[in-house]
């Protein structure tokens, strides 16, 4: 166990130093998600010195962290806003997400008068064992990471709705991976949970403690590398505000809505792999939100699908061409304005039914 405390305490103090003090990427959301592992240092080294018998020389810091937890879920929170929070959009008021940790340590705060004697029977004795207000306190303590991580993941999935309705392309700026690890760290807490729970009312076997501190190192290592695996690609900043744009041509004067779909067919811009509805709709001379406004009413598409759709026309149309025949399926995807073969791949069988080569197969 002291192994697996040693190894967390490494990897946390680490990634912390990292995201704090050397990485320059993504500076409001490094420094959140240095606070994350800053937290979790903190867990490891109260664990670390509890069975060194630090406390036992200095009680007076015994049971300080009981409100980590608490501060755990809005910090994860702060750093995923950072990241899907659109420009004009504006963030959650920090204070509200820090005032339960605030009203805990009021709640509890006579604990930390307590002698040696007793901080120690609170933390030996099973929750079951102690009065109510106890065994509130392991309940509450277990929740607001897992709430905080639910609310966390419907933020990332409504961003990458949000994406669509901006880019083309959204392979590497959708947080995929965020949301994977999202899920993951949930599915560990909800473990630890459970371990927690039934160490404290049921009386299992302490071999939980293992897994609690399995968890959280796994979850340090996949979060650490996430982050910097995040900064090794340059962010795009999302800017949906509505520019200033001469000339603007309203789209209500054309009900057909002919001159999007004549612009598509005459210049070609699905081929750039980067545009984005602000590119498309500069190139219009209309705003933004009126071309969004066309793209959902006359086509009932998003501009994702809308701009995929008319590259997948263009693969075909190289298809009919039989260019396949000299150049490879990925690389006609790719000049038809595709940059995933992922991304390809899912798209053509979500229109077509078919894969690119069985489509082939069956000209």
């Amino acid at each position: 166990m002291i192994f697996l405390i040693v190894i967390g305490l490494i990897l946390s103090l680490s990634f912390s130093i990292y995201f704090f003090f050397i990485s320059k990427k993504h500076v409001k959301a490094d420094e959140y998600l240095g606070g994350v592992f800053l937290l979790v240092f903190v867990m490891f080294m109260y664990s670390f010195f509890g069975r060194l018998g630090f406390f036992e020389k200095f009680p007076q810091f015994l049971l300080l962290d009981i409100g980590i937890p608490f501060l755990l879920g809005p910090m994860i929170w702060f750093y995923v806003e950072s990241l899907t929070t659109l420009p004009e959009e504006k963030t959650s008021a920090k204070f509200m997400h820090i005032l339960p940790v605030i009203l805990l340590y009021v709640f509890m705060g006579d604990i930390f008068f307590l002698p040696l004697e007793g901080k120690m029977a609170i933390i030996k004795q099973p929750s079951a064992d102690l009065n109510l207000r106890f065994q509130i306190f392991t309940f509450l303590q277990l929740s607001p990471v897992p709430i905080y991580m639910i609310i966390s993941i419907l933020r990332v999935k409504k961003y990458q709705n949000n994406l669509k309705k901006v880019f083309s392309s959204v392979e590497k700026l959708n947080h995929k991976l965020l949301m994977n690890l999202l899920v993951t760290f949930l599915i560990f807490w909800l473990i630890i949970s459970f371990g927690s729970v039934f160490q404290n009312f049921v009386n299992l076997s302490r071999f939980l403690s293992y897994i609690n501190v399995s968890s959280f190192v796994v979850f340090v290592l996949l979060s650490g590398f996430y982050g910097i695996k995040r900064n090794s690609v340059i962010k795009k900043i999302i800017d949906v505000k509505e520019e200033e744009i001469v000339q603007e041509k309203e789209i209500d004067d054309n009900p057909e809505f002919e001159f999007i779909d004549k612009y598509i067919i005459d210049k070609k811009p699905h081929l750039s792999p980067d545009l984005t509805i602000n590119d498309l709709a500069n190139s219009l001379k209309i705003p933004a939100h009126k071309l969004s406004k066309a793209l959902n009413s006359h086509y009932n598409s998003n501009f994702f699908d809308y701009i995929n759709s008319k590259r997948i026309e263009e693969f075909k149309g190289k298809i009919a061409k039989n260019e396949h025949v000299k150049s490879s399926i990925l690389a006609i995807a790719f000049d038809s304005g595709f940059n995933s073969k992922s991304a390809f791949y899912r798209y053509f069988k979500k229109l077509e039914g078919l894969t690119p080569s069985e489509y082939i197969s069956k000209l």
